[in-house]
């Protein structure tokens, strides 16, 4: 069974955390400074 929930009481800096660590095999580095999300999600 799946549980979804929401991030909006999560931290920018552990959104920014995850998201780094979920695109970290990806042959293509991913390079996204924590001010960019921070741009991209408003």
């Amino acid at each position: 069974m799946f549980s979804y929930n929401t991030v909006e009481n999560t931290s920018i800096e552990e959104l920014h955390s995850t998201f780094l660590e979920a695109f970290s095999d990806y042959q293509v580095k991913m390079e996204l400074p924590l001010l960019k999300l921070q741009q991209m999600l408003k």
